[in-house]
């Protein structure tokens, strides 16, 4: 029998094969469960207040040498008597109950003709450090491996049985830093478990690329509280992580893009966006008819349409220029450029050093795209409504993962967005040009000849800098107008000819002083 202090409660699927016995302290039998009966026979009226040797085999140990130091191992496998009078193969645990001064012993009797609990506690090993998907790592309190899942992805063909006894970095330094160090020692110290702590990393099995996990940290404590170290499991997550960015992205984009009515800035918001979520580099280019509020037909575009660069925008720290600034025409498209204004399809160039087909861009666009150090690219259609408006680039240059065939989908929906708001500024352009245009041809084309009024002219200068006027009359002599400035300030005034002057006082020699003008 085990003996060990505390309390336990036997689970399983099947609660009749555990039978839960309570003895006293000198071994006779103080409770008696309805499992027990259902297990060895003996109703409670029979076995209360008998020994416990009573129900075993004349050859086993008494129950109170279990009850000693010598305590065998744990399930030790013991022989009952039923009470039909045959012998019962039985495992028996007990654990010490102590309450209020009084010792007594919950001892558990599982029938052992079921599953073995040693060996499900060894499956349970095997499964974990040998077999499990889930990377699973025991560290003693200096940080050094003492078990470890060999099988686990970030350790399969790359760490072997020489890591047990080396230093958690040494064995794993692209996964193991300071932040997973300090994580760890907190846990050693305070004995509270870590759940779910999210934490990038370079397993051994794949250090050109970051991996992302799900990290729980559990201590493992002795019967005392003492934390004899921390036992590490992790799930690589970066599947899920990807699609939770490229989701918040695509909430990002949502409200950054088509702000305004204006062309250049609504691609210079889809490659701002873009950068550095997606793309190291991105470039946009829109048809020029595009600019002039027109657009072709829905469907293909020729290739020898006219094309200019709306928008450049790299990540911070690259030193990367363009091709064509915005605002320049773009003289020639390579042939993968043109396929995508020809049949409005997406493409994915996702290593330059197999895929050739880049090396067909124009010299001066070849040098840069070379000199940048670019790895990966896609070339994206704007499409809205069925009309091409232009082509989105995105470039991978500092980002060591190439593209996938995920980032060309986000890039497609990030496009389709961009080109839904480029559509609405290329309808404002037209919509008001045209206003624009019938504004003008409802103005008279010149003056038209009049008689209304006779306009004769003379600056009146002034001691005050700026200040002076001008007059004019109608043919009837009935109205003078005249207009100035005094000490800076406009005046327009109007007044009866016949309150101003007489008929035949000659205009020039008759002025008011500024003061009687009314400012307009």
């Amino acid at each position: 029998m085990n003996v060990r202090p505390g309390t336990f409660e036997p689970r399983g699927r099947s609660a009749a094969r555990y039978a839960r016995v309570v003895l006293n302290e000198l071994g006779a039998v103080a409770e008696w469960s309805a499992e027990a009966q259902e297990l060895l026979g003996y109703p409670a009226d029979e076995v209360l207040g008998r020994p416990v040797t009573a129900l075993l085999s004349a050859g086993e140990r008494s129950a109170s040498a279990g009850l000693t130091e010598e305590t065998p191992s744990p399930g030790e496998r013991l022989a009952a008597r039923h009470r039909d009078g045959h012998l019962l193969d039985v495992r028996a645990q007990v654990r010490l109950l102590v309450a209020d001064g009084t010792v007594r012993w919950a001892v558990v009797l599982k029938a052992a003709d079921g599953t073995d609990e040693q060996e499900l506690d060894t499956s349970l090993l095997r499964a974990v450090l040998t077999e499990s998907p889930l990377g699973v790592q025991v560290l003693d309190p200096d940080l050094r491996v003492v078990r470890l899942n060999l099988a686990a992805p970030g350790a399969q063909g790359a760490v072997g049985e020489e890591a047990i006894g080396r230093l958690a970095r040494e064995v794993a330094p692209g996964v193991m830093d300071d932040t997973a160090e300090q994580t760890i020692r907190s846990v050693l110290e305070t004995g509270e478990p870590v759940i779910d702590f999210a934490h990038m990393g370079r397993p051994p099995s794949d250090p050109d690329h970051d991996h992302m996990y799900s990290v729980t940290l559990l201590p493992l404590k002795d019967e005392n509280g003492s934390v004899l170290g921390v036992c590490i499991t992790s799930q690589d997550v970066s599947e899920r992580h990807r699609a939770q960015m490229r989701l918040a992205l695509l909430v990002e984009a949502g409200t950054r893009l088509g702000t305004t009515l204006d062309v250049m800035t609504t691609a210079e918001e889809l490659a701002v966006v873009s950068v550095p979520a997606l793309a190291d580099v991105v470039a946009v280019d829109v048809l020029d008819d595009v600019f002039h509020g027109e657009a072709s037909p829905p469907g293909p575009v020729s290739a020898e349409a006219l094309v200019r660069r709306a928008a450049f925008h790299a990540a911070e720290g690259l030193d990367v220029q363009p091709a064509y600034p915005p605002g320049e025409l773009v003289p020639a498209y390579p042939p993968f450029f043109t396929a995508c204004l020809a049949d409005l399809q997406p493409r994915l160039l996702r290593d330059l050093k197999v895929d050739r087909e880049w090396s067909t861009l124009e010299p001066h666009q070849a040098e840069i795209v070379c000199k940048a150090g670019t790895h990966s690219m896609m070339v994206v259609p704007l499409t809205a409504r069925g009309v091409m408006l232009g082509i989105a680039s995105f470039y991978r240059t500092r980002t060591t993962d190439p593209f996938e065939e995920d980032d060309l989908a986000l890039a497609t929906e990030l496009a389709a967005r961009a080109a839904v708001c480029i559509d609405n500024a290329r309808q404002y352009t037209r919509e008001h040009s045209a206003a624009l245009t019938l504004q003008r041809n409802l103005l008279p084309q010149r003056v038209p000849a009049q008689n209304a009024v006779e306009v004769a002219w003379r600056h009146e200068p002034s001691s005050n800098v700026g200040a002076g006027s001008m007059s004019s009359r109608s043919p009837a002599r009935e109205w003078l107008s005249w207009w100035g400035s005094g000490s800076g300030r406009p005046c327009r005034q109007r007044r009866k000819w016949a309150d101003c002057a007489a008929p035949s006082t000659p205009l020039p020699h008759r002025t008011w002083p500024p003061t009687n003008c009314s400012p307009s």
